[in-house]
Protein backbone atom coordinates (compact mmCIF):
# COMPACT_ATOMS: atom_id res chain seq x y z
CA UNK A 1 0.00 0.00 0.00
CA UNK A 2 1.41 3.54 -0.61
CA UNK A 3 1.82 5.85 2.06
CA UNK A 4 -0.64 9.22 2.08
CA UNK A 5 1.50 11.70 1.73
CA UNK A 6 1.23 15.31 3.52
CA UNK A 7 2.99 18.25 1.91
CA UNK A 8 1.91 22.21 2.29
CA UNK A 9 4.00 25.56 1.94
CA UNK A 10 3.44 27.68 4.86
CA UNK A 11 3.86 31.47 4.86
CA UNK A 12 4.39 33.06 8.42
CA UNK A 13 6.04 35.57 10.59
CA UNK A 14 8.47 33.25 11.56
CA UNK A 15 8.99 30.45 8.55
CA UNK A 16 8.92 33.21 5.50
CA UNK A 17 8.77 29.85 3.15
CA UNK A 18 8.97 26.67 4.73
CA UNK A 19 7.56 23.14 3.20
CA UNK A 20 7.07 19.82 5.65
CA UNK A 21 5.96 16.63 4.71
CA UNK A 22 4.39 14.21 6.50
CA UNK A 23 3.39 10.52 5.76
CA UNK A 24 1.67 8.13 7.54
CA UNK A 25 0.25 4.35 7.01
CA UNK A 26 -3.36 3.75 7.33
CA UNK A 27 -3.49 0.93 10.06
CA UNK A 28 -1.34 3.68 12.54
CA UNK A 29 -5.49 4.56 12.62
CA UNK A 30 -6.46 1.12 13.64
CA UNK A 31 -5.67 0.97 17.39
CA UNK A 32 -5.46 3.87 20.45
CA UNK A 33 -1.34 2.68 20.68
CA UNK A 34 -1.41 3.39 16.66
CA UNK A 35 -2.89 7.01 17.16
CA UNK A 36 -1.30 7.64 20.27
CA UNK A 37 2.27 7.28 18.59
CA UNK A 38 0.77 8.68 15.11
CA UNK A 39 0.04 11.93 16.68
CA UNK A 40 3.08 12.31 18.76
CA UNK A 41 4.75 11.92 14.91
CA UNK A 42 2.14 14.56 14.00
CA UNK A 43 3.04 16.81 17.49
CA UNK A 44 6.99 16.19 16.90
CA UNK A 45 6.60 17.12 13.26
CA UNK A 46 5.17 20.85 13.55
CA UNK A 47 7.84 21.46 16.28
CA UNK A 48 10.52 20.96 14.27
CA UNK A 49 8.91 22.79 11.74
CA UNK A 50 8.05 26.03 14.01
CA UNK A 51 10.40 25.85 17.02
CA UNK A 52 13.39 27.07 17.56
CA UNK A 53 15.65 25.68 20.14
CA UNK A 54 16.63 27.31 23.00
CA UNK A 55 15.72 30.85 25.03
CA UNK A 56 13.64 33.20 22.61
CA UNK A 57 11.75 36.48 23.37
CA UNK A 58 7.79 36.03 24.74
CA UNK A 59 6.60 37.54 21.31
CA UNK A 60 8.66 35.10 19.10
CA UNK A 61 7.64 32.20 21.00
CA UNK A 62 3.98 32.64 21.08
CA UNK A 63 4.49 32.86 17.42
CA UNK A 64 6.59 29.55 17.25
CA UNK A 65 3.92 27.75 19.42
CA UNK A 66 0.97 28.58 17.27
CA UNK A 67 2.85 27.71 13.96
CA UNK A 68 2.85 24.48 15.93
CA UNK A 69 -0.37 24.83 16.44
CA UNK A 70 -1.66 25.47 12.97
CA UNK A 71 0.73 22.57 10.98
CA UNK A 72 -0.48 19.81 14.15
CA UNK A 73 -4.34 21.10 13.45
CA UNK A 74 -3.86 21.10 9.33
CA UNK A 75 -2.64 17.20 9.17
CA UNK A 76 -4.44 16.11 11.57
CA UNK A 77 -6.94 17.48 9.74
CA UNK A 78 -6.15 16.31 6.30
CA UNK A 79 -5.67 13.17 7.88
CA UNK A 80 -9.42 13.05 8.70
CA UNK A 81 -9.98 10.34 11.45
CA UNK A 82 -12.27 11.33 13.49
CA UNK A 83 -10.74 9.18 16.25
CA UNK A 84 -7.40 11.13 15.73
CA UNK A 85 -9.40 14.33 15.80
CA UNK A 86 -10.89 13.27 19.15
CA UNK A 87 -7.05 12.47 20.68
CA UNK A 88 -6.30 15.51 19.22
CA UNK A 89 -9.19 17.95 20.61
CA UNK A 90 -7.87 15.93 24.09
CA UNK A 91 -4.56 16.85 24.05
CA UNK A 92 -5.58 20.44 23.10
CA UNK A 93 -7.78 20.33 26.34
CA UNK A 94 -5.39 18.97 28.33
CA UNK A 95 -2.77 21.85 26.92
CA UNK A 96 -5.24 25.07 27.81
CA UNK A 97 -6.18 23.85 31.08
CA UNK A 98 -2.60 23.49 32.12
CA UNK A 99 -2.20 27.29 31.53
Amino acid sequence: MISPIISAVLASAILAASQYEFSYQQYELETARGRAALYERIVQTARSECITPGRLPLNRSVKERACAKRITNEIVSTIGDQRLAALHGAASDRFAQSR
